[in-house]
C-alpha cells in the first residue's frame, strides 16, 4: 500500500487542504499544534471510520456543520480513492461516502466502506465488527504514547493485547467455546437419554402389532373369494332383472298405449257427436238463409253519378260563400258612402288645405256618393237573388245524394247476407268432412285397442318372474353388504395397525437415532476433552513460542541499533515484558531516561511491526509505516542512529512526525 494524496475539508485546524505523499521516507515537520497528528488520524479515519479511540467530534472543525476526508492510495495495480463525510447533529456522525477503485465508483455507508477497505487490505474479515483495528495500529500507525503504555500496563493485559494483535487469541476462544459446547453436549445427552428410556418397550409393542397385522391380513385374504363369488351372482341376477325390466318397460308401453287409445276413443266419440250436431245446425241455417236471400231485390248504384253530385254540391257551397261575401262587401261600401254624405253636409273647411268648401263642390260630391249608394243596392239585390236560386238547387242535389246513399247501404246489406250464406255453406262442407274423418279415426282406434289388448295378454307372467328375481337380488346384495362391512372393518383394522406400526417405527428410529447421537456425543465429548482442547492449548503455546522467539530477536536487534552500548541490554520474558539489564543488574522501565524509554518503545514497536507482517503474510500494508514522535527525548547521537533504522527498515513508504529539525537531513522528503 502506498499513500498518494490526502484532502481535508473542515477537519480540525484545516479548512481546505490537500497533502501529497511521495514514495520513500517523508517527514511531517512543524511546531506543536500545527496539525501533524491530525494528518495521521485523518488517514486512519479515511480507512476505518469513526471508532471509540477516534470519535467524529475529535475531527470535525469547531463551528462547522459538515466536513470530509478523502484519501488516495494504491495497492498493487489498483488506484483507490476513499471519501468519508462527517455531519453535525445532536452528535457528529458519519454520512454516506464513496470509494473509487480504478475509476469505478461505489457509494456506501460507513460500514460498507470499511468492508471494502478490509477486503482491499486483505485484513481478516472479523475486523469489520471491531471498533479498533489492532492490525493497523501495531503494523502501520501506533501513537508513541500508546506504545509506551503497552510497556507499562499489567502483564496479563499486555499478553491479551498481543494475542489479539497476533490473532492467537482465537485458540483460547476456540478452547473456551469448546468447553461451552461440551456443556451443550452434556445437556443434549441428558435430553436424548430421556427420549431413549422406553426404546425396548416400543420394540416389543411393534412386534406385537406386526403379529396382529399378519393375522388380520390372513382374514382379509380368506374373505376375498366369498366377496368375488357373491359379486358375480349379483351381476348375473342384475342382468336377469335388466331383461325383465326391459320387458316390463314394453308392457308399460303397451298399457300406456291402451290408455291412450281408450282416451282417444272417448275423445273422438265426443268430438264426433259435437260435430254431427253442428253439421245438422249448419244445414238448417244454410236452408233458411237461402230462402231469405232469394226474396231480396237486386240493386245497382251508379258510383260515378254520386261522385259528380258530391263535387257539384261542393262547388255550389263555395259559390254560396262567395255570394254571401259579395253582399257583405257591397253593404260595407254602401255604409261608407252614406257616412261620406253625412260628413259632407257638415263640412265647412277642408281638413287638408284649411280653405272654405264651396257649396257647389259639396253638391257635386254628394251626388257622386248618392250614385254609389244606388249602385250598391242594385248589386246587393242581384247577388241576393242569385244566392236564393243557388240555395234551392243545392237543396235538391243533397236530397238526391241522400237517396243514392240509402240505396248504396241497402245494396251493401244484400251483399253481406250473400257472403254470409257462402261462408255458412263452406263451414257446412268443412263440418261434413270433419265428421267423416272422425268416423274413420274412431274405427282405427277400435282396431288398435283390440290389437294392444291381445299383446298385453302375452306378458301375463312377467311381473311374477321379475318379483322373484328382485327378491333373490336383494338377498344377494344384503349378503354382499355384510361381506363389505366385514371387509371394510378388517381393512380399517389393517390401516390402523399400519398407522400404529408406522408411528412406532418412526418413534423407534427417532429413539435409535437418539441413542446413536448419545454414543456420538459421548465420543465427541471425550475427543474434545482429551484431545481438542489440549491441542488448542499446545498450538497456542507453540505459536506464541515462535512469535516470542522472532519478536525477542527483532526487539534486541532494533534496540542495539538505537543504543549502541553493552552497558544496557534488553530481552523479553514469557509475557513479552521487556527485561532491561544494566551492568549486570535488572532495572525497571520507569528508571530509564527519556531517550532510553523512547528507544525501548520504538524497538518494541518496530519488532512488533515486523513480527506481525511476517506472521500475517497476505496483508497489503507491509510497505507502509507511520512513526509518530519516535524520537521524543533522543540525544543527538540517537537521532543519528535513526538514519540507520530508516535504512534498515527497507520499507517503500515511511512517514515520520517530529519537530526535530535534524531528521530533515536523512529523510527523502520534508512536508
Amino acid at each position: 500500500m502506498r499513500l498518494q494524496r490526502l484532502k481535508l475539508t473542515n477537519i480540525r485546524s484545516y479548512k481546505d487542504q490537500t497533502i501529497s505523499f511521495p514514495n520513500g521516507s517523508s517527514l511531517l515537520s512543524g511546531d506543536i499544534g500545527v496539525g501533524k497528528s491530525t494528518i495521521l488520524l485523518a488517514i486512519e479515519f479515511a480507512l476505518f471510520g469513526i471508532s471509540r479511540e477516534l470519535p467524529g467530534a475529535a475531527l470535525l472543525r469547531n463551528g462547522e456543520q459538515k466536513g470530509s476526508i478523502e484519501l488516495s492510495f494504491c495497492i498493487d495495480d489498483k488506484e483507490i480513492t476513499v471519501r468519508r463525510n462527517l455531519k453535525r447533529g445532536a452528535s457528529v456522525t458519519q454520512d454516506y461516502g464513496h470509494i473509487i477503485v480504478n475509476g469505478k465508483e461505489k457509494i456506501g455507508t460507513a460500514t460498507e466502506l470499511k468492508q471494502e477497505i478490509i477486503n482491499l487490505l486483505h485484513y481478516p474479515p472479523e475486523l469489520l465488527t471491531k471498533s479498533k483495528s489492532l492490525l493497523y495500529r501495531y503494523t502501520v500507525f501506533t501513537p508513541q504514547e500508546e506504545m509506551k503504555r503497552i510497556l507499562v500496563e499489567d502483564k496479563q493485559d499486555r499478553l491479551e493485547t498481543l494475542r489479539k494483535v497476533f490473532g492467537v487469541d482465537k485458540y483460547k476462544t476456540i478452547a473456551n467455546n469448546a468447553v461451552i459446547f461440551i456443556g451443550h453436549i452434556k445437556s443434549r445427552i441428558k435430553e436424548l437419554t430421556g427420549i431413549t428410556i422406553d426404546l425396548d418397550v416400543k420394540l416389543a409393542l411393534k412386534k406385537e402389532k406386526d403379529e396382529d397385522l399378519f393375522t388380520v391380513t390372513k382374514e382379509v385374504e380368506a374373505l376375498l373369494p366369498h366377496i368375488v363369488y357373491v359379486t358375480q351372482q349379483i351381476s348375473t341376477y342384475k342382468e336377469k332383472a335388466r331383461v325383465f325390466e326391459k320387458t316390463l318397460q314394453e308392457v308399460m308401453g303397451v298399457k300406456k298405449e291402451i290408455a291412450v287409445q281408450e282416451t282417444k276413443k272417448v275423445h273422438i266419440g265426443g268430438e264426433l257427436q259435437r260435430n254431427q250436431q253442428r253439421l245438422q245446425q249448419l244445414t238448417q241455417d244454410v236452408t233458411r238463409e237461402e230462402q231469405a236471400t232469394a226474396r231480396l231485390p237486386l240493386l245497382d248504384v251508379d258510383k260515378r253519378d254520386m261522385l259528380q253530385k258530391q263535387q257539384y254540391i261542393v262547388e255550389l257551397e263555395n259559390k254560396l260563400t262567395s255570394l254571401r261575401n259579395g253582399v257583405q262587401e257591397q253593404k260595407t261600401l254602401k255604409t261608407q258612402a252614406e257616412r261620406n254624405v253625412s260628413n259632407l253636409n257638415n263640412l265647412d273647411i277642408c281638413p287638408l288645405c284649411k280653405q272654405d268648401v264651396a257649396e257647389e263642390h259639396k253638391i257635386t260630391l254628394n251626388e257622386k256618393e248618392q250614385t254609389r249608394i244606388v249602385s250598391c243596392d242594385k248589386i246587393i239585390y242581384s247577388l241576393a237573388r242569385e244566392e236564393q236560386q243557388t240555395r234551392q238547387t243545392l237543396t235538391v242535389l243533397k236530397e238526391s245524394l241522400d237517396d243514392l246513399k240509402t240505396l248504396e247501404k241497402d245494396q251493401a246489406l244484400v251483399k253481406m247476407r250473400l257472403e254470409a250464406l257462402a261462408a255458412k255453406k263452406k263451414e257446412q262442407q268443412s263440418a261434413q268432412e270433419l265428421v267423416m274423418k272422425l268416423i274413420q279415426e274412431q274405427r282405427e282406434t277400435v282396431v288398435k285397442h283390440q290389437e294392444l289388448t291381445r299383446q298385453l295378454a302375452n306378458f301375463a307372467t312377467v311381473d311374477e318372474s321379475y318379483a322373484r328375481t328382485k327378491q333373490e337380488l336383494e338377498l344377494l346384495q344384503e349378503k354382499h353388504k355384510n361381506f363389505e362391512i366385514q371387509f371394510a372393518s378388517t381393512r380399517t383394522r389393517i390401516k390402523d395397525l399400519n398407522a400404529t406400526i408406522s408411528m412406532l417405527e418412526e418413534d423407534i428410529v427417532k429413539k435409535q437415532t437418539a441413542k446413536q447421537s448419545i454414543d456420538h456425543g459421548k465420543q465427541l465429548q471425550h475427543w474434545l476433552v482429551s484431545y481438542f482442547i489440549p491441542l488448542m492449548t499446545t498450538m497456542e503455546k507453540r505459536i506464541m513460542a515462535r512469535i516470542h522467539h522472532d519478536f525477542d530477536t527483532l526487539f534486541q536487534k532494533w534496540f542495539t541499533i538505537l543504543i549502541d552500548t553493552e552497558i544496557l541490554q534488553v530481552t523479553l520474558d514469557e509475557e513479552f515484558t521487556p527485561i532491561i539489564e544494566q551492568n549486570g543488574y535488572d532495572i525497571t522501565y520507569d528508571h530509564l531516561s527519556g531517550g532510553e524509554k523512547t528507544s525501548v518503545a520504538l524497538a518494541y514497536r518496530l519488532a512488533l511491526n515486523q513480527t506481525i507482517n511476517n506472521l500475517v503474510s497476505m496483508v497489503k500494508t507491509k510497505d507502509l509505516i507511520i512513526l509518530d514522535e519516535p524520537t521524543d527525548g533522543f540525544s543527538t547521537e540517537q537521532l543519528d542512529r535513526l538514519r540507520l533504522v530508516l535504512d534498515e527498515l527497507r520499507i517503500g513508504q515511511i512517514i515520520l512526525v517530529s519537530h526535530e529539525s535534524k531528521i530533515e537531513r536523512f529523510v527523502d522528503h520534508v512536508l
